[in-house]
């Protein structure tokens, strides 16, 4: 599951959903992933390299919740 500290606009969401759901895919955690989603946006050219359009996503899993 997946929640966000502020809102941001669909089209830096999309991008960084599209690489995170790319990781997950792959065989990555959800953290992993998200983590990895937030790198590629803040090495990325242009304006969605700015840690407002990214920073506010966190993964929330049973693991972060005292589950497993």
């Amino acid at each position: 599951m997946g929640a966000g500290l502020w809102e941001v606009g669909d089209a830096s969401t999309a991008q960084v959903m599209e690489r995170m759901y790319a990781q997950l895919r792959a065989g990555a955690t959800p953290r992993q992933a998200l983590r990895e989603a937030k790198l590629a946006m803040l090495h990325s050219d242009g304006p969605y390299r700015k840690p407002y359009y990214w920073a506010p996503f966190q993964a929330i899993t049973d693991s972060l919740a005292g589950g497993r």
